[in-house]
């Protein structure tokens, strides 16, 4: 099992994410996919939290309302239980924190 990641504030991560298969959420979405979620953990602002794990928060313009989106995720420098790859991010949840009418 992998080590986790030292506490760091950063942007993105170039290596391989892996999202769990739980993440049902986003089917009820049709801005969301995997890919789209990849691309916010490669590219977006990661967040240290006291667990060890990261958060990546952000805003989703929708034509009627203004979604906040969390997504948390874990560093596995040294891989991990969740895949073959040797070093990779595995987010293993997410949620809309809320919605405001825009």
């Amino acid at each position: 099992m992998g080590s986790q990641s030292p506490k760091y504030p950063g942007f993105g991560y170039p290596g391989y994410v892996y999202v769990d298969e739980r993440e049902e959420w986003i089917r009820a979405h049709n801005f969301a996919s995997r890919q789209w979620m990849v691309s916010h953990v490669k590219y977006d602002q990661w967040e240290y939290r006291s667990d060890g794990s990261f958060e990546i928060v952000f805003k989703e313009l929708l034509p009627t309302k203004v979604l906040t989106i969390v997504l948390y995720c874990r560093h596995y420098p040294n891989g991990g239980p969740h895949c073959r790859f040797p070093d990779y991010v595995h987010v293993f949840h997410s949620h809309v924190k809320n919605s405001k009418p825009r």
